[in-house]
């Protein structure tokens, strides 16, 4: 039955008998249809010696026999944009259409997902773009940094780089990408997400249609994989990578959140955007070359960052290597201060009031939005938290804060530089 939540007139969620959900969030103004479906399978979901097999899985899904435009060419000769993104937990698939197509662009999308053309051209086709990616990724810091050393700096988090091994990459063929996508597309793990100008009884009736094909159970053998025993993050852990293409050192600290609740999220966001605004004043008085400083907690600055651990992430970056081996300190100390004091009332009242802003303008952004709410309701079966955000950030108050900073400095931490130099 459709599940009408009290927190957002307007937002309709519903379970189909096959178990895929759906989120409708109609807006009452001219505006183009977002359409995102979110499967809950990523890197985590991958063998050991696979990473990156989701990732060439989320590729071959645009894949159309004897076509190289394939899904894209379809969507784009309708009007449309398309984008998928692969997460450690969660594969994304999102479409911007304008509202006169959303029909053709909603089957479109449903037909992929369930008779998805896998196959040997495919695969000789999009390997090679998947590969590119990876080394692009590995390459340039504004992808692979710092979540491709993460898991080296923190040994207990628990994700794998999306993006993939390169090494690994060379070991997969089609019969792995067959066995991913029956194992992991299935019904009970896939969220249809619809955001624009439609009317959600008659999304709802077209998803039952066309997303009814879906297994309900995996198909094809056991599993292909599971995730792995992780072991238990080691405090201080610093991990140190060279690359021809980075000019500036550049670096990060990152803690383990102590919560997984998206709810409860809310303070360790604003302890994060406290930071942010002190880092410019006091951390460059110990270390005048920092530059380009920020903290954000979740994977990528995305909330929520999945059902695993999240994260507070403080990045930064400097000409001297050996201010990456001072930040951990300088971040203790800062926490310290505001487990003691506390923020200021107007600090506080500034930074709750950006966040919400940033929330906002995401909202009013479709494609954002439906992105956002996918994520929610795939991973936490809650589509309600994104949309409660608001409520939850008004309601942090000091002693709340002053809590989250104790939290964080009882959390094991690690620290990742990336540089161009000789290695220490």
């Amino acid at each position: 039955m459709p599940d009408l939540d009290p927190l957002a007139v307007g937002l309709y969620r519903e379970t189909l008998d096959n178990g895929v959900r759906l989120v409708v969030l109609p807006v009452p103004r001219p505006a183009p249809v977002a359409v995102t479906v979110a499967v809950r399978a990523g890197s985590r979901d991958e063998p050991a010696d696979a990473n990156g097999l989701a990732h060439l899985v989320e590729h071959l899904m645009f894949a159309r026999a004897g076509s190289a435009a394939g899904h894209v060419g379809r969507i784009e000769a309708l009007g449309g944009s398309v984008n998928a993104v692969t997460h450690p937990d969660l594969t994304e698939y999102s479409s911007l259409c304008p509202p006169e197509v959303f029909e053709h662009v909603l089957d479109l999308e449903g037909r992929r997902m369930c008779f998805p053309e896998i196959s040997e051209e495919a695969l000789r086709r999009e390997m090679p773009v998947v590969r590119a990616e990876i080394a692009d990724t590995m390459a340039r810091s504004h992808g692979g940094f710092p979540w491709a050393l993460l898991p080296a700096a923190l040994e207990g988090y628990d994700t794998v780089p999306p993006h993939g091994n390169p090494a690994h990459l060379e070991r997969l063929g089609l019969e792995h990408a067959d066995r991913f996508h029956r194992t992991y597309y299935t019904a009970p793990r896939v969220t249809v997400t619809v955001v624009g100008e439609v009317a959600a009884p008659a999304v709802a009736d077209q998803v039952k249609r066309v997303f009814g094909a879906l297994p309900t159970k995996p198909l094809g053998g056991p599993p292909v994989c599971g995730p792995s025993a992780r072991r238990t993050p080691e405090r201080g852990h610093f991990v140190e990578q060279r690359s021809r293409g980075v000019n500036t050192p550049e670096f990060a600290v990152v803690v383990p959140l102590p919560t997984r609740d998206p709810d409860s999220h809310a303070p360790y966001s604003v302890v994060a955007a406290l930071l942010s605004g002190r880092a410019t004043r006091t951390w460059r008085e110990h270390l005048p070359t920092l530059s380009a400083v920020s903290a954000s907690c979740g994977y990528n600055g995305r909330f929520p960052a999945g059902p695993g651990t999240d994260l507070l992430v403080v990045r930064a970056r400097s000409s001297s290597v050996d201010a990456a081996r001072q930040m951990p300190e300088l971040l203790r100390g800062e926490l310290l201060g505001l487990a003691e004091q506390g923020p200021r009332p107007e600090e506080l009242r500034r930074c709750v009031a950006a966040l919400t802003l940033r929330h906002f303008r995401e909202r009013d952004d479709v494609r954002a939005a439906a992105e956002a709410l996918a994520r929610a309701e795939a991973l936490w079966r809650a589509a309600d938290s994104h949309l409660a955000r608001p409520g939850n950030l008004a309601a942090v108050t000091g002693d709340r804060v002053r809590e989250a900073a104790r939290d964080l400095m009882e959390r094991p931490h690690g620290t990742v530089l990336l540089h161009g130099g000789e290695a220490a």
